[in-house]
């Protein structure tokens, strides 16, 4: 059966409108053959990440969606139109990470039905496939397995150093962490992207912070202390480099230069610095961004925040760094 970007892909020269449902994992909204939003079971989509940062509560967001949508939300002052526009494209890029190598189940169009924001924005698919490309070369060169993706996340009870310096994002982890909720739950409940706290999970895994959990469920419930730590629970320079323990193999782009994590008790490295915003000259980390999203706009520039919404490829790879950048510092 061929995956979900084949189809899409296909779909894209017919131009239809309508929402593509891939079973129970997700939708895809479709404008004319372009996907203008996607949503996902697994991760939080625009309506989360505004309700639970507390950009707007939830009994007024319903309120906007079933009368207004997108230009009433707007209208109201609540976000304003960049605001709307970087959580449009983290629920995106979130839901296609999980969704477009999804395989085994037979979606089903259905003509004319939109998502209550419209067709304000659209993506390309070919531009979608490389910015999840992107990410997972990222996420390897940060820890290379993703066992940690999936498992509760239970802090390690000793810090493998003196001190250590966490991140706004890997402080709320913690904190939140109930030894059962994964990343993906744990990203539902801050109100964050689920890639963000994929990041953040992962360096806290390279960091020794967290403690691997066993493939198994615990049979002892009055086990009181932490499991040892294995040759595998180590910074990534111990495993990404060599493909040691369980790792899967890296890329080629993601041997040698990859970006370290932010907390590894080596030496950081500088790649790891936020790029600037003014530089758009790193084509390799901006491949899939340039062309991951094409924007319609029929009212003119943001009004407070974030770059205009035009259909300048440029404007969507100033965007994603910027998105990328806060990711780093959040």
């Amino acid at each position: 059966m061929a995956t979900l970007d084949t189809l899409l892909a296909s779909l894209a020269k017919d131009r239809p409108t309508g929402a593509l449902r891939v079973g129970r994992a997700g939708t895809v909204f479709l404008d004319e053959g372009r996907i203008t939003y996607m949503e996902c079971a697994q991760t939080p989509g625009v309506e989360r990440l505004l309700t639970a940062r507390g950009r707007m509560p939830e009994a007024a967001l319903r309120r906007v969606q079933a009368d207004g949508g997108c230009e009433r939300l707007l209208a109201e002052g609540a976000v304003t139109l960049g605001e709307l526009q970087f959580c449009v494209l983290g629920a995106v890029l979130d839901a296609a990470f999980f969704l477009l190598p999804a395989t085994g189940t037979r979606p089903k169009f259905r003509p004319g039905e939109r998502h209550w924001l419209g067709g304000r924005w659209y993506f390309e698919v070919s531009g979608l496939v490389r910015e999840c490309a992107r990410r997972r070369a990222q996420l390897a060169r940060i820890w290379p397995s993703a066992d940690v993706d999936t498992a509760p996340v239970r802090p390690a009870s000793r810090l493998p150093g003196q001190g250590v310096t966490l991140t706004a994002v890997q402080w709320e982890i913690i904190t939140r962490a109930d030894e059962e909720a994964t990343p993906l739950d744990l990203a539902r409940l801050l109100g964050r992207s689920g890639y963000s706290v994929l990041l953040a999970v992962r360096r806290l895994a390279a960091s020794g912070l967290l403690t691997p959990t066993a493939p198994d469920p615990p049979t002892d419930p009055a086990r009181s202390t932490d499991p040892p730590v294995p040759e595998t629970a180590r910074p990534e320079s111990a495993t990404s480099e060599a493909g040691g323990g369980r790792g899967t193999a890296l890329p080629k782009r993601a041997r040698g230069g990859g970006r370290r994590a932010r907390h590894s008790p080596q030496t950081p490295d500088p790649a790891d610095a936020p790029p600037l915003l003014h530089d758009t000259t790193d084509a390799d980390d901006m491949a899939g961004a340039a062309g991951a999203a094409g924007v319609a706009d029929t009212e003119g520039p943001a009004r407070s925040f974030g770059p205009a919404v035009t259909a300048d490829p440029r404007d969507l790879a100033l965007l994603m760094r910027l998105k990328k950048a806060l990711e780093e510092l959040a």
